[in-house]
């Protein structure tokens, strides 16, 4: 140990009471503190057997800390919670503070009150913290009373204050508005309690020199300077408290030569001035006489009086005083300031102000002094004097809000002053209209204001002579408040001189919130329109120059009009959209208006645009931009091909033969030929029959057209070359094939191994097409792979799936992923949602095609967990939109709305409702779920395994690779789908979601793999009207039964929900536990197990459950609790900070909200967090709107109870 604070440290660090007995003697020993005294004295004061011996006492007490080292490196929080981990065991928190006075005491040689006061202050968490708080809060004001009487051992403090005329009921006072006194209050008072213990030891001295109070007071100052704290009291009445206490030493201080020997010294380290001087008002006992403080102040360094500054009572009651400080901290330049405001300083500050830079802050604090005392002419006077003529003097931001005089506001206008005229600007239109109601409180309605005659007409005129200047201070909201006028806009506008003027006119147009709107001023449009038509290149630049926010603004708020400036929207979406954007739908709507109305705007943007908008195109922008659509088909770009081929796809067939684009020149029909190919539209078949021998096509385009025909049932009769080819013609014409470059690369081991049976060359000529490819698994791809066993070509698809992973997702590389559409199976799902997740901070726009990829996987695994990866809300804005967007273009699909397609949403593995038929050929074998939901493999015969059995001689081998990865599929991914939806069916539970009798029989009954998990379950059926029904569950035949095991008959007309444990008599719910136990059930949602908690008249009537505000609990705990029921955090606010947790149901109708304090986005388990209130908010056309408790769902209500009381139970435990 090599100082002070190193003893503190080991003191802290002891185990129980007596390594730490032993290690204070130790200290002692080494400090030769109380030498000769008998230790035992000190063990049992520490164990509150015994008061402290005065000869201890005064032991202590002459060996106090004296030396003035800072505190900064004394932070040992840490070990201070070990230490009292054993030091207050077993201990109520009324005796805490005792115990935490006694390490004052005993720790006083080693550190200063800085050091000791609130690091040792004892700390709770939970429940024990509001019983500390309450305590800690009561002892803390029994001893201000102590201090005030006299009482409790605090006699001498008393009277020690009460000598140098000093209140010590003060403290008392101040405490008597607090009823209970928080927390954070007892430890902003720490500092002080702990300075006064160390003057009561003092005290027990025979004598204590001056020097010596006067070194107590500037080693402690630093920790009791804000002891207590201003901003827990009125104004005034903290610093009164610390002046009150620390009187009797400030009084020394001023008498002693040793003031003037600090304040002359070339450093402040040893003098703590702002502290003493400002904090503990040394300033009012020195300001008086002022030849004396003058002398004073002639005699402090600059160092010193640069630390040192005034407060507020200082200024008021010693006001010449103050001024001659404040004059001489500025003499020396150690600083300056405008805090006063009696007649000389203002006198002063005005003389003053010449020698000031006039482009700093302090120049623009005088003028804002000087401008809130001076009359009109004053302060005209004085801005000519010193801002008026000066280009880089700094105004203060309101300086002109008392100039009325339009005259002088005119003369500013000429001012070369970089500020002047635009503020003079400001304030004449300000003056140029009165309220129309002179009650109207704020002027914010619309045509609040009418024009005042005589100044309107002043700004006319001198916006017309100074246009720029007005043109800056244009607000169209000013048109609709009534403000200003169009009239003037327009005089501007012919009035400005420059371009660029002209161009801040317009940007003032579009800036407007309202434009377009019902609340737009009358005329506006029309006024732009004009500006337009004068002078459309200043349009276009802005077009060029705007941020993208302004322009999408922009592009909806004309969208609704018919309006020249239409031909404008094209061109600003060009600027802010991006190939694979997803822009609102008001975007999509205003620019097809656009290109319907002016087709010529679209032809007149570059090449990029152009691609840019072509997925904002329907049948009629097509027919209407076909002319251009001909130019940009012919492109050379990369980035057109996707979008103009899924344009061709999605348009009417008798919309594409009028447009001309299959007479336009053979480059530019290629795209429509492969988008007329890949149409879901059975009328484009004639249409690909008419063209199949355009010169246009390509190998790929006419295999696609070929395959749209199959599937329309053409005969293919001489147009496929390559049908009925086998085997070894394939690796025939495979031999002597050029590889390209790209194939090279990618070819390895695991492609060798995979394409064995196709033989190398065919292999690589395979992979050749599909990097030829395009938009879907080229036929003659297909063809290849037909020789190649259906599951190798699953195979083939998690390879291409993993090798683009390994490549991260790069475009390069996107021909490997063209065999998952067919052939991807749960296995490439996983993959990829395992990228999704590495990727969803690093790789946000991969992640989002890796979720698109999900959504083309045959059948639906891979949306189902599209859908989870969304529902979970761990991912970005960006991911969130385009899982949704994913998921609502499936649901369109099939003709669903989202909310439709998420609700029968659930994978089945093949599954059918007696299982899953595995025909390896000859022999077919039946999986089936047992209602344990483990896996059984049954044979022909009906004889049950647990796996598939090993492959037999005479298997069809393609059958027997299917059907191994379909049993693996099942096998892996089961309990993880289970789960899901074990999820799913929770929330319906705590929500109380019900279905239509047909709909649960479809989702559920006749699922086959929700039957199994519905037979778990006790559903509760309930008449059309809402009145409860019954009760029942499917058995393991899919029959339905009651608690009796009776057939039940659910009625057509009936809703069916999950029974909650809330609906049902105890003696019911008792039953349904015994019937589960009989048939060795398990419920997959813990039905059982639901806390049912009934609400309080008070807690239905409130917008927020409050019932677990003010449990505290560690951050680990709360946060591992709220992650298990949903919740999600917050944003992090100010500093760092969460201070709430959200949670959504129902694909985000409903919204729960847990508010706390706030967490730090610094992970701490043992953080403690304080719980605040519940609320709800359901989704409305309007928004979210907050509900009162009586309102939720009975269930939601339940489940919101339930977790509030969990958190109780938490924080008791």
């Amino acid at each position: 140990m090599t100082d002070d604070i190193d003893f503190i440290h080991h003191l802290a660090q002891a185990k129980d009471e007596t390594d730490f007995l032993q290690r204070l003697a130790s200290a002692y020993q080494l400090h030769s503190i109380g030498a000769g005294l008998d230790f035992a004295g000190v063990e049992r004061y520490w164990r509150a057997q015994a008061d402290l011996p005065d000869e201890w006492r005064r032991a202590l007490a002459q060996n106090a800390y004296l030396h003035n080292q800072g505190a900064s490196n004394f932070y040992i929080g840490d070990r201070v919670k070990a230490f009292y981990g054993w030091a207050l065991a077993d201990r109520p928190a009324e005796t805490w503070l005792d115990r935490w006075e006694r390490v004052i005491q005993l720790f006083s040689p080693f550190a200063s009150s800085g050091s000791l006061g609130r690091t040792w202050l004892p700390s709770a968490s939970g429940a024990g913290q509001r019983a500390w708080e309450r305590v800690a809060g009561t002892l803390m004001k029994t001893w201000a009373r102590d201090i005030a009487t006299g009482e409790g051992g605090w006699l001498a403090v008393q009277q020690w204050l009460l000598a140098a005329q000093a209140d010590p009921a003060c403290l008392s006072d101040a405490l008597v508005e607090w009823q209970e006194l928080p927390l954070f209050v007892v430890e902003r008072l720490i500092g002080l309690r702990m300075f006064m213990t160390i003057i009561r030891e003092q005290l027990q001295l025979d004598e204590v020199t001056p020097e010596r109070w006067i070194d107590l007071l500037l080693v402690n100052a630093g920790s009791i300077s804000r002891s207590p704290d201003d901003s827990d009291f009125p104004y005034g009445v903290a610093r009164n408290v610390r002046h009150q206490f620390h009187l009797p030493l400030l009084k020394l201080l001023v008498e002693s030569p040793r003031l003037r020997e600090i304040l002359g010294a070339d450093s402040a380290r040893d003098f703590p001035a702002s502290e003493i001087f400002g904090d503990l008002n040394l300033a009012v006992l020195v300001a008086e006489p002022l030849d004396g403080f003058r002398q004073l102040l002639e005699g402090t360094s600059k160092e010193v009086l640069a630390g040192m500054w005034g407060n507020g009572e200082f200024h008021a009651r010693c006001p010449e005083a103050a001024l001659m400080f404040h004059q001489r901290k500025f003499e020396l330049g150690a600083g300056f300031s405008t805090d006063l405001d009696s007649p000389k300083a203002l006198e002063w500050y005005g003389e003053v102000i010449a020698q000031i830079p006039s482009d700093s802050r302090d120049f623009a604090e005088i003028l804002e002094k000087l401008a809130d005392h001076l009359d009109e002419a004053a302060l005209h006077d004085l801005i000519v004097r010193v801002l008026a003529n000066d280009p880089q003097a700094r105004p203060c931001f309101r300086l002109l809000d008392k100039v009325a005089d339009a005259d002088r506001l005119r003369s500013y206008l000429k001012s070369p002053n970089a500020s002047l005229p635009g503020m003079a600007a400001v304030r004449l239109l300000e003056l140029a209209t009165v309220l129309r109601n002179a009650d109207d409180e704020d002027g914010w309605g619309r045509d609040a204001w009418v024009p005042e005659p005589g100044n309107w007409e002043v700004l006319t005129q001198v916006s017309r002579d100074y246009p720029a200047l007005f043109i800056d201070c244009l607000d169209a909201g000013d048109l609709w408040r009534g403000r200003d006028r169009i009239e003037r806009w327009a005089l501007l506008w012919s009035a400005a001189g420059d371009a660029d003027d002209r161009l801040k006119i317009i940007e003032k147009c579009f800036a407007y919130d309202g434009l377009g709107s019902d609340t737009e001023h009358q005329g506006l449009v029309a006024f732009v329109e004009t500006l337009f038509d004068e002078a459309p290149q200043l349009f276009h630049r802005y077009v060029e120059e705007a941020y993208d926010d302004s322009l999408k603004r922009v592009v909806v708020a004309l969208g609704g009009h018919q309006t020249p400036l239409l031909q404008l929207l094209p061109s600003m979406a060009g600027r802010f959209l991006t190939l694979g954007s997803r822009p609102r739908p008001a975007v999509v709507q205003a620019v097809r208006r656009a290109l319907l109305a002016h087709p010529s705007a679209f032809a007149d943007l570059d090449e990029k645009a152009q691609i840019t908008l072509l997925p904002l195109f329907d049948d009629a922008c097509l027919e209407a931009c076909a002319d251009a659509l001909s130019r940009v088909f012919a492109s050379n770009s990369k980035t057109l091909r996707a979008p103009a081929v899924s344009l061709v796809a999605r348009c009417a067939p008798q919309v594409l033969l009028r447009s001309g684009l299959l007479d336009a020149a053979p480059k530019a029909r290629k795209p429509v030929l492969i988008g007329m190919a890949l149409s879901p539209d059975p009328g484009m078949a004639e249409s690909i029959v008419r063209h199949i021998a355009d010169k246009a096509h390509d190998e790929y385009s006419r295999s696609v057209s070929l395959d749209a025909l199959e599937r329309a049932g053409y005969p293919l009769q001489g147009l496929d070359p390559w049908a009925g080819i086998d085997l070894a013609g394939l690796q025939a014409q495979a031999r002597g094939a050029k590889v390209p470059s790209v194939v090279g690369k990618c070819w390895n081991d695991a492609f060798a191994s995979l394409l064995t049976p196709l033989g190398e060359p065919l292999g690589q000529f395979l992979l050749a097409i599909l990097a030829e490819g395009g938009e879907v698994l080229p036929r003659r791809a297909r063809q290849i792979l037909a020789f190649l066993p259906a599951g190798w070509r699953s195979d083939l698809a998690l390879l291409g799936v993993e090798q683009w992973i390994a490549a991260d997702g790069a475009t390069a590389q996107d021909w490997l992923l063209l065999p998952l559409e067919p052939y991807g199976d749960e296995r490439a799902a996983n993959a990829l949602v395992k990228a999704v997740k590495d990727w969803k901070k690093v790789r946000k726009q991969k992640a989002s095609a890796a979720i698109r990829l999900l959504c083309r996987l045959p059948g639906n695994y891979g949306v189902s967990q599209v859908r989870e990866l969304w529902e979970s809300g761990k991912f970005s804005d960006s991911i969130m939109q385009n899982a949704r967007l994913a998921l609502t273009e499936v649901a369109q699909k099939q003709d669903m709305t989202l909310e439709e397609f998420l609700e029968q949403l659930v994978p089945d593995f093949g599954l059918q409702r007696d299982g899953l038929r595995l025909d390896v050929g000859p022999t077919v074998y039946t999986v089936r779920i047992r209602p344990d939901l483990s896996l059984a493999v049954l044979d022909e015969k009906g004889k049950a395994g647990k796996s598939l059995p090993k492959a037999k001689a005479g298997e069809d081998p393609d059958k027997r690779s299917l059907a191994e990865n379909q049993y693996k599929a099942l096998t892996k991914n089961l309990k993880s789908v289970l789960k899901q939806q074990a999820r799913r069916l929770t929330r319906a539970l705590q929500l109380g979601t019900s279905w239509p009798a047909e709909t649960w029989r479809r989702l559920f009954a006749e699922h086959p793999l929700m039957a199994c998990i519905a037979q778990g379950v006790v559903w509760a059926a309930e008449s059309a009207d809402g009145q409860p029904w019954a009760r029942f569950r499917p058995d393991d035949t899919g029959a339905l039964i009651d608690l009796e095991d009776r057939d039940f008959a659910l009625a057509d007309g009936a809703r069916v929900h999950i029974a909650h444990p809330l609906e049902l008599e105890e003696a019911e719910r008792a039953a349904w536990v015994q019937h589960f136990a009989d048939y060795a059930l398990v419920s997959p949602i813990g039905q059982w197990e639901v806390v049912v908690v009934r609400p309080s008249a008070e807690e239905l009537q409130a917008s927020e459950l409050a019932r677990a505000k003010g449990a505290c609990l560690s951050r680990g705990k709360l946060g591992s609790l709220l992650e298990r029921w949903g919740y999600l955090k917050g944003e992090a606010g100010d500093g760092a900070m969460v201070n709430e947790h959200y949670w959504s149901l129902d694909g985000e109708r409903w919204l729960m909200s847990l508010d706390h304090s706030g967490i730090s986005v610094f992970f701490d388990p043992d953080e403690e967090v304080e719980v605040g209130t519940f609320t709800v908010s359901k989704r409305e056309e309007e928004g979210y709107v907050r509900q009162r408790m009586e309102d939720l769902p009975p269930a939601l209500l339940n489940t919101l109870l339930a977790q509030a009381e969990t958190l109780l139970q938490l924080e008791s435990a």
